[in-house]
């Protein structure tokens, strides 16, 4: 009878350890939740930040046009007061050379905040694939629990068995 007693003990032992093990996977798998969750929330800032990259360039742009407008009209208004037609000639190039300008860099400001808006999009989809990767290396803590007990039972039966003990 004595003989069973190490037994005992070495399958309360696998018993404990694949209880162990399976608590550490649900702490585990909480702490990845956490984790993908603020990746998650990551992303979703980031994709806000590229919808305001986007909106503040236009505003740029749009408030650039407008300015545009204004110097168009003080050139005019400058010409016109000292007495030359400005619709020819050297002035009209001026002006048609001032709303070029004018328009080119309205173009930039939008194109810089269609760039700055693919960054913040491209860092939205990393987080993203990082939230995917954090949940997908999660644990079944009911696998482990069967794993530690069937690794427990089989070193246990190899013991009683194969080990020489009757």
């Amino acid at each position: 009878m004595g003989m069973w007693v190490p037994l005992v003990m070495m399958a309360a032992s696998a018993a404990y350890s694949a209880y162990s093990g399976a608590e550490q996977a649900r702490a585990q798998n909480k702490a990845l939740e956490y984790n993908a969750q603020a990746m998650q929330q990551n992303a979703e800032n980031a994709r806000y930040e590229a919808s305001y990259a986007r909106a503040q360039a236009m505003r740029n742009a749009n408030r650039k046009q407008l300015e545009t407008g204004v110097l168009i009209g003080a050139q005019r208004a400058k010409m016109g007061a000292s007495g030359v037609v400005v619709d020819s000639g050297s002035f009209m190039d001026l002006l048609q050379n001032t709303a070029a300008e004018g328009a080119t860099e309205a173009m930039s400001m939008i194109h810089e905040g269609d760039v700055a808006a693919w960054r913040h999009e491209v860092r939205s989809g990393q987080y993203g694939g990082e939230a995917n990767m954090l949940l997908s290396s999660k644990q079944d803590p009911n696998a482990v629990l069967a794993g530690g007990l069937l690794q427990g039972a089989a070193k246990t039966t190899m013991a009683a068995y194969g080990g020489g003990m009757s």
